[in-house]
C-alpha cells in the first residue's frame, strides 16, 4: 500500500472512533501540557527570582570586622574615600551597640529592650531605609539625642500611629524620636531597631558589632570588594572582610538548571502516563478490529502495511495531543504567572518542540499495538468474522 493511502486509512480509522480518538489522545495532551508548563513555569520561576534578588542585594557590598573581637576597627574607614572608588555609589557605617532597656515614660511605661544603631549620614540609600512615618534627623548635633525606631519596634511599645515625634526614655533620659522606618531591602534587623545619629555614639556607650555597607554599580561588586580591605587600612587589610554579592546572570542561570533539574522527573512521568494511555487504548482498538485486520491481510495488505497504519494513527494522535497540550500548557504558564502577578517566560519553540515531542510518544506508544496487529494471522482472524 502506498503511504498515501496509509494515511488516508489512518484518519479514516481516527473519525469511526472519534471518542475512542479523544481519549487515546488524551493522555498524549496531559502529558506534553505538563512539559510546557514546567519547562515555562521553571523559566519564569528563574526570571522572577533573578527580578525579586533585588538590585540591593546584587549591588551592595557588606564590609566587616575579620575579627568579632574588634567591632571597632571600622571606625576608622573613611566614607568619603570609599564613596570615590569607581563603581561605588553610595556608603555608610552601621554600628550595633549594646542592649538598652526604654520605656515611653519614665515610671509607667513597659519598658522594652532594644538594640540601638548608629549610622553614618549617608545611610538611608546605602541601607534602602523606608520612612513610614514622621522624618528622618536632619543635622542632629551631639548634645540633641535623636532616634528613629523600627516598625516593630511601634508594636513592642504598644503605642497608637504615630502622629508626631515623641519621647522615648534611656536610662532616665529622653531621646526624641522623629520618624518610624522600616528596612526594605537587605535584612539588617532595621525594623526591630532603634536607629541614632553615628555623633551621638558616646550615649550610646561601646559598639558590639559593625558593618560597613557600600553600594556599588552592577557588576562592579568584584572589583570593589578587592580595594576595599585596603582602602580602609592599607598597614592591615587583613582586618576586613568583603562580602561581594553575587552576579545576578550567574545566579540566574543556576536557579534555571536547579529547578529543571528538579522538574525534569515529573516530565518523565507525565510523558510515560501519555505514552501508556495511548498503547492501552490502542491495544484495545487492535483487539476489537481484528476482523478488519484479518480481512486487510487477506486482500493482499502486508505485514508492514498495518504496522504503519497503526504507527501511522498512534503518531497522528501523539501529534494532536502535542498541539493541543502545548497549547493548555502555555495557558497554564499564564494562568500561574496572572495568579502570582509574575512576568511570564515562554520560548516561541517550545510549541513546534511540543508537537514533535508528542508525535514521538505517539509513535513509541504504538510499537506493541501495531506489532500484534502486524502479527494476527489472517486465518485466525477471518474466523472470528
Amino acid at each position: 500500500m502506498l503511504l498515501t493511502d496509509l494515511v488516508r486509512e489512518a484518519f479514516r480509522s481516527l473519525r469511526q472512533r472519534p471518542g475512542r480518538a479523544v481519549l487515546s489522545a488524551l493522555g498524549s495532551v496531559l502529558g506534553v501540557a505538563t512539559v510546557v508548563a514546567i519547562v515555562g513555569l521553571s523559566e519564569t520561576a528563574s526570571h522572577q527570582v533573578t527580578l525579586r534578588f533585588d538590585e540591593l542585594r546584587a549591588t551592595r557590598l557588606v564590609v566587616d570586622a575579620a575579627s568579632p573581637d574588634e567591632p571597632e576597627v571600622l571606625d576608622v574607614a573613611d566614607l568619603d574615600a570609599i564613596r570615590a572608588v569607581n563603581g561605588v555609589t553610595s556608603a555608610a557605617r552601621i554600628m550595633a551597640m549594646g542592649n538598652r532597656l526604654a520605656t515611653l515614660v519614665p515610671v509607667h511605661g513597659r519598658a522594652i529592650s532594644i538594640s540601638p544603631s548608629t549610622v553614618s549620614l549617608d545611610f538611608q540609600d546605602a541601607l534602602d531605609v523606608e520612612v513610614l512615618a514622621g522624618t528622618l534627623w536632619d543635622g542632629a548635633g551631639p548634645e540633641s539625642r535623636v532616634a528613629v525606631i523600627g516598625e516593630t519596634v511601634v508594636r513592642e511599645l504598644s503605642m497608637g500611629p504615630f502622629v508626631g515625634p515623641f519621647e522615648l526614655w534611656v536610662d532616665g533620659l529622653p531621646v526624641t524620636v522623629t520618624g518610624v522606618v522600616r528596612g526594605s531591602g537587605l535584612d539588617l534587623g532595621l525594623s526591630g531597631a532603634v536607629l541614632v545619629p553615628e555623633s551621638q555614639s558616646e550615649f550610646w556607650g561601646r559598639p558590639r558589632d559593625g558593618s560597613l555597607i557600600v553600594r556599588v554599580l552592577p557588576g562592579a561588586g568584584a572589583g570593589v570588594g578587592e580595594v576595599l580591605p585596603t582602602l580602609i587600612d592599607p598597614t592591615a587589610p587583613h582586618k576586613y572582610a568583603a562580602l561581594v554579592p553575587p552576579e545576578p546572570e550567574r545566579l540566574r542561570a543556576t536557579i534555571s538548571g536547579d529547578t529543571r533539574l528538579a522538574f525534569i522527573a515529573g516530565s518523565v512521568i507525565a510523558l510515560l502516563a501519555g505514552a501508556i494511555a495511548i498503547a492501552t487504548s490502542t491495544l484495545t482498538s487492535v483487539v476489537e478490529r481484528t476482523e478488519e485486520y484479518g480481512l486487510r491481510r487477506a486482500l493482499g495488505a502486508r505485514r508492514a502495511d498495518i504496522l504503519r497504519m497503526v504507527l501511522i494513527e498512534t503518531t497522528v494522535l501523539g501529534a494532536l495531543g502535542g498541539v493541543v497540550g502545548s497549547y493548555l500548557g502555555l495557558a497554564g504558564i499564564l494562568a500561574a504567572s496572572l495568579l502570582l502577578d509574575w512576568r511570564p517566560i515562554f520560548e516561541p519553540g517550545l510549541i513546534p518542540l511540543a508537537i514533535v515531542i508528542g508525535s514521538a510518544v505517539g509513535a513509541l506508544a504504538g510499537l506493541i499495538p501495531a506489532a500484534r496487529a502486524a502479527g494476527l494471522q489472517p486465518v485466525t482472524a477471518l474466523r472470528r468474522v
